[in-house]
């Protein structure tokens, strides 16, 4: 084992190291969970348990938090933020632009406001992704 390999190890599971992983998966389970919770009423069904509606608002902001703190995808949280904010505020301007509310509009005009959200979203948190290929 070489003297960079034990260094490297050590800096991987030093405590500062650790909390910013933490940071970055508790952070972007919070941020994704805004665009995930316009939907979240729409995905279930009345008789359904509560936790279920926190799983399916929660769990996708988790896996990204994990996936990006291990830096096993090729995001930032930069661009966690962005993405998660751009497509909350736009899927809320379209429908407020629709005249629909969240919880009591029709199902398919709340998922395309929010398909439409995310792929804005999408567009403005890989806009440094997309300048570094188009140009």
């Amino acid at each position: 084992m070489t003297e960079n390999a034990v260094t490297e190890s050590s800096e991987d599971a030093s405590l500062p190291a650790r909390l910013e992983r933490a940071g970055v998966v508790v952070g972007a389970t919070l941020l994704l969970s805004l665009p995930m919770g316009v939907v979240g009423s729409h995905l279930l069904d009345a008789g359904q348990p509560p936790w279920i509606a926190g799983v399916l608002v929660f769990a996708p902001g988790f896996v990204v938090g994990v996936l990006a703190s291990t830096e096993r995808i090729p995001v930032s949280y930069g661009q966690i933020w962005s993405f998660s904010l751009t497509s909350w505020f736009v899927t809320l301007l379209l429908l407020g632009a629709t005249g629909s509310n969240q919880l009591t509009a029709d199902r398919t005009v709340v998922l395309g406001a929010w398909l439409t959200g995310l792929l804005v979203g999408a567009v403005v948190a890989g806009r440094k992704w997309l300048c570094d290929r188009l140009l």
